[in-house]
């Protein structure tokens, strides 16, 4: 079949876009959302986002570690819907337990750039490597995922606009569930 016949590393390409779109505004307007729903200084903040990477980080490793033992895309099921529990509570918490539930959204996005890709270019025979390349190109979600948030952002407040990476991981949990 087409490279254009591979619905799967399609699909995958999509949920590549959305996920790196959602990571990339989780993150960039993480000091907005600190400063303005929280008692945080600026210089706490970025304190708090140095920790949330460091999240992330730690996270990888376990990740890596349970997919040892677990199916891939049950992982993933069990990151997205937490990620997706944790950014409703964002949208609609305040306070210092809302900053604390935004740094566990880092948690639960560690795995899912590299399993997206492993799931994607599955079975694709002859296309491998062109379906890498396109699963790759799913990193410009970073670039317009962030100036729709800032949009909603600018005209609702920052606690509203995390209604867009949710939006992202809500397609990553509908790709990897079906």
């Amino acid at each position: 079949k087409s490279i254009w016949k591979q619905y799967n590393m399609l699909f995958a390409f999509l949920a590549q876009f959305c996920y790196v779109g959602a990571q990339v505004t989780v993150a960039s307007f993480f000091l907005n959302y600190a400063t303005e729903n929280a008692p945080y200084t600026a210089a706490s903040a970025s304190d708090l986002l140095s920790y949330a990477l460091i999240t992330f980080t730690v996270s990888r490793f376990i990740a890596t570690a349970l997919a040892t033992v677990l199916a891939p895309e049950f992982i993933m099921i069990c990151y997205v819907s937490l990620a997706i529990a944790f950014n409703c509570y964002v949208v609609a918490g305040h306070g210092p337990s809302a900053v604390a539930v935004l740094i566990a959204i880092f948690f639960t996005e560690a795995p899912m750039y590299p399993t997206i890709f492993a799931l994607g270019t599955s079975n694709l025979g002859r296309h491998t490597r062109r379906g890498a390349g396109i699963l790759v190109m799913g990193v410009g979600g970073g670039a317009v995922f962030p100036p729709i948030q800032g949009a909603i952002a600018d005209a609702a407040g920052t606690r509203i606009s995390y209604v867009t990476p949710l939006v992202g991981f809500v397609y990553v949990l509908g790709y990897v569930f079906f």
